[in-house]
């Protein structure tokens, strides 16, 4: 049985407090966080070898600067060019600071070294991050767009509120990973906690690993698609067939988080109404009048 809501829907999205990021391990809920794959892997194989950016314009020190400086300092390298080449900015010594950018909105490459708390990216929008490190709960809150890789484990609530972008996490994530979703993708290589997509009303959400209790809980028109175990599948929901079109978002998905996989190897799970529509709108005469 689920708790009490939490008088703020956010709040619920999340569960209350700070948790591991590496989320429960038991024979119930997801294994150990796998931690970064080892080179060769076939799920994730990307481009730039460990992920690190080598040329930068500019580095801070997160710990030793003031955070409306550090954004100011960002945001004003950023780009408003789409097709131009991103420049690159460093962030090290994080200590696990909690809210990192807030809002942040420019055209900017993002490499960050070291372990974030909770909240970090929160409604950003426009840039490439690449975290190297654990994340606490509420990675990318809010995301409106642009790209979020974490090269670690996420808590609870990652990818919470998403409206747009794709947030990819290459270890593990906790409980209600992707609820209340209005768009975007959410990526997981490994394992999800309870709950995963709750709410949600739109994007796609991929898990690589094991999923736990009740995926899709009270969602309505996301896509979920699978490829290790889940524990229980919420009321509503259910696994519909892998057509060409289903195959064809997965693989869009994989190719924007730049990751390699075979879009073959996931269930699908949606909605029972949506599959009914889908089968009705199969069933429809198509004369062919030529």
């Amino acid at each position: 049985m689920l708790p009490p809501d939490p008088p703020h829907a956010r709040d619920a999205a999340h569960g209350r407090g700070r948790v591991d990021a590496q989320g429960p391990a038991n024979a119930q809920g997801p294994a150990n966080a796998q931690g970064p794959p080892p080179p060769g892997d076939p799920l994730l194989n990307l481009s730039s070898g460990r992920d690190l950016l080598s040329q930068f314009v500019d580095e801070f020190d997160v710990a030793q600067t003031d955070p409306t400086v550090l954004m100011a300092s960002i945001s004003n390298q950023g780009v408003d060019d789409e097709d131009a080449e991103l420049p690159a900015v460093r962030l090290f010594n994080t200590g696990g600071i909690d809210h990192l950018l807030p809002g942040f909105d420019a055209g900017v490459k993002l490499q960050i070294e070291g372990d974030l708390g909770n909240y970090p990216l929160m409604m950003a929008n426009r840039m490439d991050a690449r975290i190297h490190g654990d994340v606490g709960v509420g990675l990318a809150d809010g995301l409106r767009g642009g790209v979020v890789r974490v090269r670690g484990n996420a808590g609870n609530g990652a990818g919470v509120c998403m409206q747009g972008g794709t947030v990819a996490v290459y270890g593990s994530a906790g409980h209600r990973t992707g609820a209340a979703m209005r768009g975007g993708g959410m990526f997981v290589r490994g394992d999800v906690g309870d709950d995963c997509g709750l709410g949600a009303s739109g994007g796609t959400i991929v898990v690589g690993g094991r999923v736990g209790k009740r995926l899709g809980n009270a969602a309505s028109s996301v896509s979920i698609f699978v490829r290790g175990e889940i524990a229980s599948i919420a009321d509503g929901f259910t696994e519909a067939p892998l057509r060409k079109q289903a195959l064809l978002q997965l693989g869009m998905l994989l190719v924007s988080a730049a990751i390699r996989g075979d879009a073959k190897d996931f269930r699908r799970i949606v909605s029972i109404d949506r599959l009914q529509a889908e089968e009705s709108r199969r069933g429809e005469i198509n004369p062919n009048w030529r």
